[in-house]
């Protein structure tokens, strides 16, 4: 008797030796068997060509990918992806990137920033701006379009997107491949090609060509291997297991350490930040405020700034008194952060290039509100935007003496 899985594999070689045109149910097949991949390791050497550069740039990436909890719709796959920058000048700079349940980490430099759903769940979600979409932080980080659950939510967008055309060029009998094409008015901006083993599928090459012929021309390249890849099951991806294998990385970088929701009972942190009109703005750690007082932490390029402005002034005109507002804006355009907030109000004020303040408040995403008593202590704080904004800075600054 043939199963499920066994006709899979004979219709994908088919496919292989056929040579045909793609059409939707083709891909579903590769997508299905790309998706299906549980407890996957490889190494991928890495590169990126650009016609002006002299040297490529190059990355080593470890890769490792299960499948999540039947509940969790954020992400189609638990990953962890450590990667090491190979410079030219022979000093490497390493990073990684993980996710699981609701729970996404990445480290860069100095800076290990996270996200936890649970905290805050608007960098998780897919934003729209111009007519283009955005995913969210445990999507669009780098890398995460090489493990095959990403591939196939990649194909499945090409695949249904009438800019592509979808096809199977010739493959040896151990191997199938996909290219996708984009073309934008007769012009071909963009070839992507993907070969995988048969017949279990794993990923042996991936390239892409960009703007062939142009000054932005682009060829990345990542080739696959899985020659001294651990074997045995994955063991589950968690907080402990991350902090375990760089422990120094958590230990000295992690900015959760001052998380902002620890924050309440801790005098608000020092800071001198620019105005718009040339002067500084400057408060030394726990000064007393003249009144209670709102520090909005703020972004302009970021969703919800608008709003959360609006939102913030409704609160306060809800208020039986005045408060301090300091809008604290990750900008150091003086003319961005002043269309952003419009006239200032009385007991207002702007602070720009905020995004260090926004650090050491441990804000890992914006917008935040934190609401401080006359004392200089932080009382509360607000993550995110919401339609229940204003009556929650009404309601929680009404506590507050």
């Amino acid at each position: 008797m043939i199963n499920g899985k066994t006709r899979v594999l004979a219709t994908l070689i088919a496919i292989s030796v056929c040579r045909i045109s793609a059409s939707a149910g083709d891909i579903t097949q590769i997508t299905d068997a790309l998706r299906a991949i549980d407890c996957y390791r490889a190494s991928v050497d890495y590169s990126v060509s650009l016609p002006q550069a002299q040297d490529d740039v190059c990355y080593d990436i470890a890769l490792e990918s299960m499948h999540p909890s039947q509940t969790d719709t954020l992400s189609p796959v638990n990953y962890v992806i450590d990667w090491t920058f190979r410079a030219a000048t022979g000093v490497n700079v390493s990073g990684f990137s993980a996710y699981y349940d609701g729970h996404h980490y990445r480290f860069r430099g100095d800076r290990l920033q996270e996200y936890h759903i649970d905290w805050d769940a608007q960098p998780f979600a897919t934003r729209h701006q111009g007519g283009r979409s955005f995913p969210g932080v445990q999507r669009g980080v780098q890398f995460a379009n090489l493990l095959p659950a990403f591939i196939a939510m990649d194909l499945e967008e090409m695949s249904a997107d009438s800019l592509y055309t979808i096809s199977f060029p010739p493959a040896s009998p151990s191997q199938i491949k996909v290219r996708a094409v984009m073309t934008v008015q007769g012009v071909e901006c963009l070839e992507s090609v993907y070969t995988f083993s048969l017949p279990d599928m794993r990923p042996l090459t991936v390239s892409t060509e960009t703007n062939v012929g142009t000054i932005s021309e682009q060829s990345m390249r990542a080739v696959y291997s899985y020659d001294d890849i651990p074997t045995g099951p994955c063991a589950p991806i968690s907080e402990q297991s991350l902090a375990s294998r760089w422990p120094e990385v958590f230990e000295k970088y992690r900015e959760s350490n001052f998380r902002i929701e620890n924050l309440p009972g801790m005098p608000f942190p020092a800071f001198s930040l620019p105005q718009p009109g040339g002067t500084r703005l400057t408060r030394a750690r726990g000064q007393e405020f003249g009144t209670p007082a709102i520090i909005v932490l703020i972004d302009p390029a970021n969703g919800f700034a608008s709003e959360t402005v609006k939102a913030v002034r409704k609160g306060v005109d809800l208020m039986a008194y005045e408060p301090e507002v300091l809008w604290a804006v990750a900008s150091t355009n003086p003319d961005t952060a002043t269309s952003l907030i419009g006239n200032i109000r009385s007991g207002e004020a702007i602070a720009l290039n905020a995004a260090s303040l926004a650090r050491d408040c441990g804000a890992a995403s914006l917008p935040v509100i934190v609401m401080c008593s006359a004392d200089g202590k932080v009382r509360d704080v607000i993550l995110g935007y919401n339609n229940d904004l204003p009556s929650a800075v009404m309601q929680k600054m009404s506590m507050i003496k």
